[in-house]
């Protein structure tokens, strides 16, 4: 079913979801980066600030598994751990890119295989999502979703979502595949118009048409997951990728803005902290401390070191290797599709221009059965 919503709708509407939902929508910040943020139902969304154009700076990953979260409290012999209650609002998410809906079902699949995540899970679950699809790429020299299967708009034949606005002159196509989608859009009716469907459909199939067009960047993204799955079997040193992986390692400043930007980096750290030394200091009887999870990343040089300071991954192209083969060979064998879903984050935020297209395009170039003289 195809709706229209008119743009200065969209406010009230996110405004109006806020009833039953917790709602979360890219908002531009001060500095100029747009970033998910939650919508506040006492206070009006300026139009000019509520951006459905540009791809958030960070995924919205982040509203489901934070850069830093209390786990638990403990105060003596006592824990405390946060519940969501039986009356907390499931999360919605507006205005979703097409790429971070695939990478938030991997995000999802990693934290719910085997032992489900509690602190994940309670979060995630009833969520809802709202994708908005990309008619132009927000950063044009850097998204490559075509080329990973992952946009620029989704595939009801290929994908299950909720709802996706299409953007034309005036307001948005609002294309429901889901009974959640229809149930949404029925309780909010006053925001959504029937119009004629065939039009409508006709109107979609031609941006798409032109959305695919519009993508400059492409690589040639299966023929690599075929290198790297096939160069990944073999030892290190006799890799045909490995000139490649010392390339990157030696070339990067390891600030970690790729890690903490791509949408489906899932590592982390959790550290303890407490008030013992200072209770001895100034005779205070009791004790408290917490438990934190933080956003942590493989290709940090202490992230493998073991309690006896032995590092199976102490130097720097091991760990890249490890850092692409997780993405391009053992996310798509334990979560059925690639880790890298062509956003384009980790070279937008690169200071030294690496990112997964340039990766690609590298292997590519080692030509022979795979590809190129």
């Amino acid at each position: 079913m195809l709706y229209f919503i008119e743009e200065k709708q969209i406010p009230g509407l996110l405004k109006k979801l806020t009833d039953r939902w917790e709602v979360y929508a890219p908002i531009v910040q001060r500095g100029g980066d747009t970033l998910f943020e939650r919508i506040d139902a006492s206070r009006e969304i300026p139009p000019d600030l509520l951006d459905m154009s540009s791809r958030p700076l960070i995924s919205p990953k982040e509203i489901f598994f934070p850069q830093s979260e209390v786990m638990f409290k403990w105060r003596d012999d006592k824990l405390e751990v946060e519940k969501r209650g039986s009356g907390a609002k499931p999360r919605l998410v507006f205005g979703v890119k097409p790429c971070d809906f695939y990478a938030l079902q991997l995000s999802n699949s990693f934290f719910t295989t085997n032992i489900e995540d509690y602190y994940y899970v309670r979060k995630f679950k009833g969520a809802l999502f709202i994708v908005t699809a990309c008619l132009t790429p927000p950063e044009p020299n850097a998204c490559f979703c075509s080329s990973t299967g992952t946009g620029p708009y989704l595939d009801s034949d290929k994908v299950g979502f909720d709802l996706q606005f299409v953007k034309i002159d005036g307001g948005f196509i609002v294309e429901v595949a889901s009974a959640r989608g229809e149930k949404l859009v029925k309780e909010t009716g006053e925001f959504f118009k029937e119009q004629d469907q065939l039009e409508l459909s006709e109107k979609l199939e031609g941006i798409f048409k032109e959305a695919r067009e519009n993508i400059n960047l492409k690589v040639d993204f299966e023929t690599a997951l075929e290198i790297v799955r096939e160069e990944s079997e073999k030892p290190l040193q006799s890799n045909r990728l490995l000139p490649i992986y010392n390339e990157i390692a030696n070339r990067c400043i390891y600030c970690g803005a790729c890690l903490y930007a791509c949408p489906t980096c899932t590592c982390f750290n959790v550290y303890d902290t407490s008030n013992l030394s200072l209770a001895e200091e100034i005779g205070v009887t009791e004790v408290a401390g917490e438990r934190v999870r933080v956003w942590d990343g493989c290709v940090f040089s202490g992230y493998t070191r073991e309690a006896s300071g032995h590092n199976p991954r102490e130097k720097a192209y091991i760990r890249t290797a490890r850092r692409y083969e997780h993405k391009l060979r053992y996310d798509v064998d334990f979560h059925g599709r690639s880790g890298c879903v062509g956003c384009g984050r980790c070279l937008s935020v690169c200071p030294v221009d690496i990112g997964m297209s340039a990766f690609v395009e590298r292997v590519n170039s080692l030509g022979g059965r795979y590809g190129a003289d």
